[in-house]
């Protein structure tokens, strides 16, 4: 077996399902939509309507921003209907960086586009990092603030038991 060689890897987010087209693709359901990681082997020559067909119901109608980087290989999409954020992607030589947990909230919601396309929230808007309980949609970055606005939450105060023998 050998390891597969990525020309690009991409992250997307989108509120409709996706036909994903190349060599490597995962999907992951939401609360709202769905996000997915995908690779290829061969650089798309128009990123735009590479992203563009992806979403199985079409984007006509949409408004759409996209960013394309020094790279053929690096480009950003959103698109949004009646203000509403209904699909995202992201493309890089290397894996994406952005923060997939903010962003995996977002689908069916009206966030900024040029939020979007940086592929992380603005300073107002707690990025909590990687999702450690998903339950409670808790990160690190979530803890940490907890601990630093509360100083003693850090200290683990256990009571002690004595018994006493006659």
């Amino acid at each position: 077996m050998q390891r597969f060689a990525a020309a690009w890897h991409g992250f997307g987010i989108s509120l409709g399902d996706i036909i994903p087209s190349t060599e490597y693709w995962v999907l992951r359901p939401l609360v709202s939509g769905l996000s997915f990681e995908c690779a290829g082997s061969d650089i798309p020559a128009d990123w735009t309507r590479y992203s563009g067909a992806l979403p199985k119901d079409g984007l006509d109608g949409h408004q759409v921003s996209s960013v394309h980087g020094t790279s053929s290989a690096q480009f950003r999409y959103a698109a949004f209907r009646d203000g509403a954020l209904r699909f995202a992607f992201f493309a890089s030589p290397r894996p994406v960086e952005v923060s997939r947990p903010w962003l995996q909230q977002l689908p069916g919601t009206n966030p900024s586009p040029m939020h979007i396309l940086a592929g992380r929230p603005s300073l107002a808007v707690e990025d909590c990092g990687p999702i450690v309980c998903s339950c409670m949609g808790v990160g690190p970055n979530s803890i940490a603030g907890f601990v630093a606005m509360n100083p003693c939450a850090n200290q683990c105060v256990m009571p002690v038991m004595t018994s006493s023998t006659s």
